[in-house]
């Protein structure tokens, strides 16, 4: 079981500062929206960066399809994975709100709107 840390969330600001690979340390877990009240069900996983720190994050749709198509859809393969993360812009109930996206290091082109050169 992964333990949830509140204080370890990745966060945009983050991967501006130019933290933007990462491996995936653990099989994740998959929260229910009931445990988590957010509007779906999620799934968390933690991330180890070069620099020794652990950070986790809730997937979003368009990180879990990267990661499945890349990995499968058995999370305990994606342990000791790498991955790229960039961000992007998306709207969120008509908000524009800054995302972080995570690819594998596989994939060679993140999406043209992607910030990851800034």
């Amino acid at each position: 079981m992964v333990k949830i840390q509140l204080n370890n969330w990745l966060k945009a600001d983050y991967v501006k500062e130019g933290n933007k690979t990462a491996t995936i340390v653990d099989e994740g877990k998959w929260l229910l929206k009931e445990e988590t009240g957010y509007e779906k069900d999620v799934q968390m996983i933690n991330l180890l960066f070069s620099n020794g720190d652990l950070k986790q994050i809730s997937l979003n749709f368009t990180s879990l399809k990267n990661l499945v198509y890349a990995y499968g859809d058995e999370t305990k393969h994606w342990e000791g994975k790498k991955v790229i993360l960039f961000i992007t812009d998306v709207y969120v109930k008509g908000e524009k709100k800054q995302s972080i996206i995570i690819t594998p290091d596989t994939f060679k082109n993140p999406t043209a709107n992607s910030q990851s050169k800034q």
